[in-house]
């Protein structure tokens, strides 16, 4: 077996926890798969994870995602890996965590974006972005950041909230930064205090959002802060220059065949999307009726239907819509 090494840097609270069990995760990866390559993404990659120690254990807040890349016969073979239960049996008090296996050759196309903290040197890994990933990354935050901003609306959750804030921000830094300072939550802070897109309220907003996920300091938002919310999101998605992709996922496509329908070439489903989200968000909001039918009749130029819990669960759209 390959010996096991780690300098990861994190919250000086919870260092020798957090190491001790990403470093077991290291190890039990490593006898499964002795050709990989382990990075730690998300925000404990870039010590920023909110992670609370009890009893001489560490309870993460944050997600824990590890990246495993994998040549070709590594990787078949990780697709009958029970990721559930290896995780289960590292003993992590987790809300969230998962193993990604990435085949080697896609992130030298460049065909997929991974960055983070490699387990074996503690140096921060990226390996790049292509146009194309960039502006599906782009898209995804800015699906998210409005999809967020109607569960809060409805469940009033600061959670939910802040998710929106930090997705919005990252989609926008995308266009104008190729590196992996995207995924940096401090980094996003800083972009914001530089940023000419809103004003002092909206941007005080975003912040209070951007703290919550570094520090877990709650604020008590109020309706105002929801649409300062909105009207930030909004004001990043309109001065966009990103070209849209003409597609969405695999899920959209298999509903429409199995509808006995074709997706139309004439719709640009990406953007008119957003452009459905940006309208629910606005209803979730007023809570007018009008409001629902004009986002109803947006949506419904992409799918010819309106919005259903079984046709949003089926494009991932998660049930967000009850009215």
């Amino acid at each position: 077996m390959k010996t096991w090494k780690s300098s990861l840097t994190l919250n000086k609270n919870a260092k020798k926890y957090v190491l001790k069990d990403i470093e077991n995760i290291g190890k039990n990866l490593v006898k499964k798969f002795p050709k990989g390559k382990f990075i730690l993404a998300g925000s404990l990659a870039y010590d920023e994870g909110n992670v609370e120690v009890k009893n001489n254990k560490a309870y993460y807040k944050s997600d824990v995602d590890i990246f495993v890349i994998l040549p070709f016969f590594s990787f078949v073979r990780a697709i009958f890996f029970n990721k559930k239960k290896f995780i289960k049996s590292c003993n992590l008090v987790v809300e969230k965590a998962d193993i990604f296996f990435v085949w080697k050759p896609l992130l030298k196309l460049k065909m997929h974006a991974i960055a983070g903290k490699d387990l074996k040197t503690g140096k921060r890994f990226f390996s790049g972005m292509s146009k194309k990933v960039r502006k599906e990354i782009y898209f995804n935050g800015m699906k998210r950041a409005y999809l967020n901003l109607i569960l809060a609306t409805k469940e009033n959750q600061t959670e939910h909230l802040a998710n929106s804030t930090v997705y919005a921000i990252r989609a926008k830094m995308i266009e104008e930064a190729t590196n992996d300072d995207i995924f940096s939550l401090k980094q996003s802070r800083i972009w914001l205090k530089r940023q000419k897109y809103f004003d002092k309220n909206t941007t005080k907003v975003f912040d209070n959002g951007l703290k919550y996920k570094l520090t877990g300091e709650k604020f008590v938002w109020n309706k105002k802060d929801l649409e300062e919310i909105k009207h930030g999101i909004d004001t990043l998605f309109l001065s966009s220059k990103f070209p849209f992709l003409s597609q969405f996922n695999v899920q959209y496509y298999f509903y429409m065949l199995k509808k006995g329908n074709f997706p139309s070439i004439f719709v640009n489903f990406c953007k008119q999307l957003l452009l459905s989200l940006q309208a629910y968000a606005t209803a979730s909001l007023t809570n007018e009726s009008r409001e629902y039918k004009r986002a109803d009749r947006l949506f419904k130029k992409i799918v010819n239907e309106n919005p259903s819990p079984q046709l949003l669960k089926e494009i991932s759209l998660y049930n967000v819509f009850k009215r």
